[in-house]
């Protein structure tokens, strides 16, 4: 994921929005192996993160492009 900081850091400056990458189990630094039942699980904890802790960070709900 090293490679796109350079692309995240853009978008943050250019277009003035918050990122929150990760990487699905299997790929990256994450462990396990990759499957459609898990990378379910993987994306819906990213979201109910977001759901419970984005305002904790300043991240307004109301601009979110999921």
């Amino acid at each position: 994921m090293g490679w796109r900081l350079d692309v995240f850091n853009k978008m943050y400056n250019d277009m003035d929005c918050n990122i929150l990458a990760f990487d699905y189990r299997g790929y990256g630094d994450s462990s396990g192996s990759p499957n459609e039942q898990g990378l379910k699980k993987d994306a819906e904890a990213v979201y109910r993160l977001l759901m419970e802790k984005g305002t904790e960070y300043g991240v307004d709900p109301d601009k979110w492009l999921l």
